[in-house]
């Protein structure tokens, strides 16, 4: 029997895509109450453990290496904003060699880790 249930890539893709729709969506809509409810986005898990640490964070696709999302920090500390960070991949700013990099993202994706670590410039 198949498994049906989405990858962990699958659904942080779906995230952002309702991310996204959300904000298209809150766009269209009066709020009365919108600072309050701003506040209450904030405040989520997702916003305090990721978006806000101190940290550099990214999240990046296992099978191309590619940027998914990345925190605040990161922005700052690469200078580059969400948008441009999601045309690259984890090899443009490693200094690993690329053939290393592949491996540990392989080794990462082998063994179903949700991580690894990179060195940044």
């Amino acid at each position: 029997m198949e498994n049906d249930k989405p990858t962990y890539y699958e659904l942080v893709n779906r995230n952002q895509e309702l991310e996204i729709e959300n904000e298209r969506l809150k766009s269209q809509i009066s709020f009365p109450c919108q600072d309050e409810l701003n506040q209450k986005i904030t405040e989520l898990p997702f916003e305090k453990i990721f978006r806000k640490h101190d940290a550099v964070m990214f999240l990046i696709h296992g099978e191309t290496g590619t940027f998914v999302d990345v925190n605040l920090a990161a922005e700052k500390f690469y200078g580059y904003s969400l948008a441009q960070f999601i045309k690259l991949k984890i090899g443009d700013i490693n200094k690993l060699p690329p053939d290393e990099l592949d491996a540990e993202r392989e080794r990462a994706l082998e063994e179903k880790r949700l991580y690894f670590i990179v060195i940044g410039n």
